[in-house]
């Protein structure tokens, strides 16, 4: 397994004016997580703009996908994280075969004690047909280990963009992809394998476009899929813990692609989901509340 430090090479953590105390407190709290696709070619302006939008909205964590443009990443490190008044703090990696996913995090809220990056697939020619380029690029899991200073309670955040083109209409595995199959399979093996490793005692959340319909894919339960494979880890997404939402997270339709997930656990409650409208990217955000009671326990 490939875990890269903040400080590593090709990893890098932007600050803000965040000041933390490492005094212990168990008061509960409330954090919303919001997991939003921002449509690759985009504007960094644009990119600017709604991240700013759902800060307002009330998101304390903001997992972004399809930021591989240096322009973009730069524009919401300057205009951001890295200004006098700027509230975020934020892990962006700059490996060179990123499929970039950053995290920003309020600098008020937490304290940054870990980041990292587990390479779960390779760069592989996958042809003409599909969604994206006939070769795609290695894909990351990229996560954060933050304590959060009011309620002390330790959270480990994992992104990830998934492969595309992998479900077929009824909701199993696309035969027609067998190459995007794979890369998928070893994608979710990489993730469940990173989330065993994380300590029992630390909240977990799983964020990102998994490029499979949850509406589907909670009924068929195909082995290759998130809702069996993070099954398995004890993780589930706010759709099952709060109910399917009518709108979708993508396109014109009622997919609902995109995601946030906890590791159940007696200690992190779901209270509130939202999927965002208005936003100019082919997805919407999906935003979820959870609330969290002092050191993390496994659920008995």
């Amino acid at each position: 397994m490939l875990l890269l430090s903040g400080t590593a090479a090709g990893a890098t953590a932007a600050s803000g004016s965040a000041s933390a105390s490492t005094a212990r407190n168990t008061t509960s709290a409330t954090v919303k997580i919001a997991s939003y696709n921002t449509q690759f070619g985009r504007s960094p302006d644009a990119v600017v703009r709604e991240v700013r939008r759902l800060g307002a909205e009330g998101a304390d964590i903001i997992a972004l996908q399809e930021m591989g443009s240096p322009k973009r990443r730069q524009a919401v490190r300057d205009r951001l994280v890295n200004c006098g008044s700027c509230v975020w703090d934020a892990f962006m990696t700059n490996l060179r075969e990123q499929n970039a996913t950053p995290i920003l995090y309020r600098s008020s809220q937490f304290r940054l004690l870990a980041t990292g990056a587990e390479k779960v697939s390779n760069r592989t020619f996958v042809g003409g047909a599909g969604a994206g380029p006939s070769t795609l690029k290695a894909k990351y899991v990229v996560w954060v280990h933050l304590r959060h200073l009011a309620s002390g309670q330790h959270l480990y955040v994992l992104n990830n963009h998934a492969v595309a083109s992998v479900q077929g209409p009824g909701g199993g595995r696309n035969k027609r992809a067998p190459k995007r199959l794979a890369l998928y399979r070893d994608h979710m093996h990489g993730l469940t394998s990173l989330i065993e490793e994380l300590p029992s005692a630390s909240a977990v959340f799983v964020t990102g476009d998994f490029n499979v319909n949850y509406r589907r894919d909670a009924i068929v339960r195909d082995s290759m899929f998130p809702f069996h494979n993070l099954s398995q880890v004890d993780v589930a997404a706010s759709y099952r813990s709060l109910g399917q939402p009518k709108v979708g997270t993508h396109g014109s339709g009622d997919r609902l692609i995109d995601y946030v997930h906890h590791r159940r656990q007696v200690d992190v409650t779901p209270r509130s989901q939202s999927i965002l409208r208005g936003y100019g990217s082919d997805h919407r955000p999906v935003m979820v509340g959870y609330g969290l009671e002092g050191q993390g326990r496994r659920k008995r």
